[in-house]
């Protein structure tokens, strides 16, 4: 199984092929931006791998990017509806998570993503040698809880903070660890506020 993994959580969006052992085959990450069509990106990590080859899709939900995540879904079920090719989301807490255990953190860390507002996203997790585990579920703080940090921004608060942010190949080794591919219309971004809508005042008739 080949697995085409997407994260577009952070303006450095990234894709990766993946097997079904978590094996990474290619990995293509762009500088960051704000715009531009993902698919040259796609292109160039599937490389010489031809569509067929693709028997299911891993996407980052974030939190994050809500266009970027937006549009890797879009992708995701554009690919199901194609080629009938199931999806997998997976945390970009998580996935940062994952890295800091292949970069050789240990013990626990609290992951950090700008969540706007002047608030954050912020989880614990106890790193391994092999693994992680959570340790405090994802939330929205105003301020870290804790001063050994790791994300995407993570020096924005405190200088000993360490840059890791979510990538595709984390994204596909923990989707081929967790082997849980569904219809991709199942799958939904990690937003976790509660929606706010002003409603519009009633047209007023002279």
């Amino acid at each position: 199984m080949k697995i085409l993994a997407l994260d577009f959580s952070t303006l450095r969006r990234s894709a990766a092929v993946v097997d079904e052992n978590g094996n990474v085959l290619s990995s293509v990450t762009q500088q960051p931006q704000r715009a531009g069509s993902p698919f040259p990106l796609i292109s160039d990590a599937m490389g010489t791998i031809g569509p067929d080859e693709i028997e299911a899709i891993a996407i980052g939900l974030g939190p994050g990017s809500y266009t970027g995540i937006r549009s890797s879904l879009a992708i995701a079920q554009g690919w199901n509806l194609a080629r009938s090719v199931p999806a997998a989301g997976v945390s970009s807490a998580e996935a940062i998570a994952f890295a800091a255990v292949e970069k050789g953190l240990r013990g626990e860390v609290e992951v950090v993503i700008d969540a706007q507002r002047n608030e954050l996203y912020s989880a614990i997790y106890r790193l391994s040698s092999e693994t992680f585990s959570l340790i405090r579920p994802l939330e929205i703080l105003g301020k870290p809880e804790t001063k050994k940090l790791v994300g995407p921004e993570a020096t924005r608060w405190t200088d000993e903070g360490i840059i890791i942010e979510p990538n595709a190949s984390a994204i596909g080794k923990l989707a081929a660890k967790e082997k849980k591919f569904g219809p991709p219309e199942a799958l939904e971004a990690i937003y976790l506020r509660e929606p706010s809508f002003v409603k519009a005042p009633a047209i007023r008739h002279a």
